[in-house]
């Protein structure tokens, strides 16, 4: 059975004064969600210089134009879209619109946030975040797991697309491959991250998002893409400083080595300086070994 949700129907939220609209693609979002608004009049129109809405950046506009011609008389409709991605609830403020030479306001428009919610054991859909601890070192590395599981049980055939994780303060990495697995009621699929602090303090690593894509029928043979979220929990990291003062921190076994031991005076000799462990090896400086009667060079 294919399980379908419904928020990537387009709602609109329309408020019409005249000759122009105000409108928005969802009234109801989740965090990382992009919400489009999009304003449309009939006429010659100049529309607002908009580049926030309530503080959001705009991340990129579109315009389209409809012409018209009703018993002879020629008509158009121009339309300006704005996406933004908000981060907590807000009301879209009032904004002006020059139709003809004359000026329209639009009404507020409000949003509001949604809190995701995870699956729970006996769901179909399962993504969970598991950390083999809960606080390290600042450069040292921890290993997190990127777990999905589907139910054995449901029909769903389509696309899967886990969005990469976000965390300020954290570094991630990972090879982005999904080993399988499975148990009695699941098909599960695990990818591996290493994720490094560089910022002390605690630390959150906000939910993965699992987006299923999946084709059902339509109208006249068609097939529509109809999509939706699974989120996992979030986990909270706490980054120590490094103690006593130190600077590097880790697991090192340092070797040198030259590529020759008899030269001439003048001659060039190359040492090779190799630093092999785990730990923050890019926070190591740069140096210049001191040789006497002997001139360095990198």
């Amino acid at each position: 059975m294919n399980i379908i949700l419904g928020s990537l129907l387009i709602f609109f939220t329309s408020f019409s004064f005249a000759q122009i609209s105000a409108s928005v693609n969802k009234t109801q979002f989740y965090p990382n969600d992009v919400v489009t608004f999009t304003l449309k009049a009939n006429g010659d129109v100049v529309f607002p210089n908009i580049t926030n809405i309530s503080g959001n950046i705009i991340l990129g506009t579109s315009s389209s134009r409809a012409i018209q011609i009703i018993n002879g008389r020629q008509s158009q409709t121009i339309s300006k879209s704005y996406n933004f991605k908000p981060v907590k609830s807000l009301t879209i403020p009032e904004f002006e619109i020059e139709v003809d030479g004359k000026f329209f306001k639009t009404n507020p428009i409000k949003l509001t946030i949604l809190k995701p919610l995870q699956g729970s054991n006996g769901d179909d859909f399962i993504l969970e975040l598991k950390a083999d601890k809960n606080e390290f070192f600042a450069g040292e590395y921890l290993d997190l797991q990127v777990v999905f599981k589907q139910k054995k049980s449901t029909s769903f055939a389509g696309n899967i697309n886990i969005n990469p994780l976000k965390g300020n303060g954290l570094e991630f990495f990972t090879d982005n491959i999904f080993s399988g697995s499975e148990d009695n009621n699941y098909t599960i699929y695990t990818a591996k991250y290493r994720v490094r602090g560089s910022k002390i303090g605690m630390q959150v690593i906000s939910p993965a998002i699992a987006i299923l894509s999946d084709r059902v029928s339509g109208f006249s043979g068609f097939f529509n893409t109809r999509k939706r979220k699974i989120f996992s929990n979030e986990l909270s990291i706490k980054v120590l400083p490094l103690p006593d003062n130190l600077t590097i921190f880790g697991d090192f076994t340092i070797t040198s080595r030259v590529d020759k031991v008899k030269v001439e005076s003048g001659e060039a000799v190359n040492l090779i300086v190799e630093i092999i462990g785990d730990g923050n090896l890019e926070d190591i400086e740069s140096f210049n070994p001191k040789i006497n009667k002997g001139t360095v060079y990198s």
